[in-house]
């Protein structure tokens, strides 16, 4: 698996995982920001994937032409025989295909990636603004206390 597969899987399951742990939100402000994140991130995707249908010649085009630059600049390479031709329009095709697919594939990445690190900020505020009503519930309950120390009678001699 290639790095940029990897990085991907990790947002993906960073964000299925905040997705599990939003489901403990208890306040309704941060329930609407979750749910207005989700919509707002959906609608980025779900307009990227119709950009990507009805653009697709367009971007097919733009990527064969940059494949066609870069084929035609000079390089160190041993010039071809004469008479035969570097230009091959299938390898082209599938050089244009990959880029504009990789390229779609980086955006929905980068919406993803945006959406994990809004959640993010939303869980740790979340988390921070409940947290001094479990350590006051847990003071309470005498959950928070010291761990004692051991008697000096009871440790081994370590002579």
């Amino acid at each position: 698996m290639s790095p940029a597969n990897t990085g991907e899987l990790r947002v993906q399951f960073r964000l299925s995982s905040l997705h599990k742990e939003a489901q403990s939100l208890t306040s309704e402000e941060d329930w609407q920001r979750y749910t207005e994140i989700g919509d707002r991130h959906e609608k980025l995707r779900s307009a990227e994937r119709q950009d990507f249908k009805d653009q697709f010649d367009d971007r097919m085009s733009a990527a064969r032409k940059k494949v066609i630059d870069e084929a035609g600049s000079k390089t160190l390479e041993h010039p071809t025989p004469f008479g035969t031709d570097r230009f091959n329009s299938r390898l082209i095709d599938r050089k244009a295909l990959a880029q504009v697919n990789k390229d779609h594939h980086r955006t929905i990445a980068q919406i993803d990636k945006s959406e994990m690190q809004e959640l993010e900020t939303l869980m740790a505020q979340a988390r921070d603004r409940d947290r001094p009503k479990e350590q006051v519930q847990e003071r309470v309950h005498g959950r928070d206390r010291p761990p004692q120390k051991p008697n000096r009678k009871q440790q081994p001699n370590r002579s």
